[in-house]
């Protein structure tokens, strides 16, 4: 685990996977507008803060596990990798950012799905999304730290 966290390379996927989940769920949540004026949203539900809070972690779980699946590519035997990190933090990620959106305000999901599926079928179904999205990138660390501390699929150290 002290050769991951000396990692360069974990440390510049965290910081940029890190930086551009954030950007995008606060550009989803308007926030950016606050920043940038041209920039602004049509966000028609107010946002909670703990939509905030759920962006923050949603961010830095992604730019862990993106980190991490980078450097156990470069550490790891072939026959060792863990496939099912990648697989795992991606949907999480994705289901993290499709969970910020606001359906109702978003004209191209009312164009695509219509009314009655956006507000009747999606919309009270983003917590259990973000929920789910949590519980899947907390899995995905599991797997990147248990296979971290495996001394057995190591071929070697990368430069720091």
């Amino acid at each position: 685990m002290r050769n991951l966290l000396r990692c360069k390379l974990f440390w510049l996927a965290f910081t940029l996977g890190t930086l551009s989940m954030l950007i995008l769920s606060l550009y989803q949540l308007g926030w950016l507008s606050y920043l940038f004026y041209d920039l602004e949203t049509a966000r028609q539900i107010p946002v909670a803060s703990f939509d905030v809070l759920f962006a923050i972690v949603i961010s830095l779980l992604v730019g862990f596990n993106l980190g991490g699946f980078l450097y156990l590519n470069r550490t790891q035997k072939k026959s060792c990798r863990p496939n099912q990190v990648g697989w795992l933090g991606t949907i999480g990620a994705a289901l993290g950012a499709f969970s910020l959106i606001c359906f109702a305000c978003n004209l191209a999901f009312l164009a695509t799905f219509g009314v009655a599926l956006n507000i009747f079928w999606l919309v009270p179904y983003l917590p259990m999304l973000r929920f789910i999205s949590l519980i899947l990138l907390v899995i995905a660390a599991y797997f990147i730290v248990r296979k971290v501390r495996n001394p057995s699929c190591q071929i070697g150290t990368i430069k720091k």
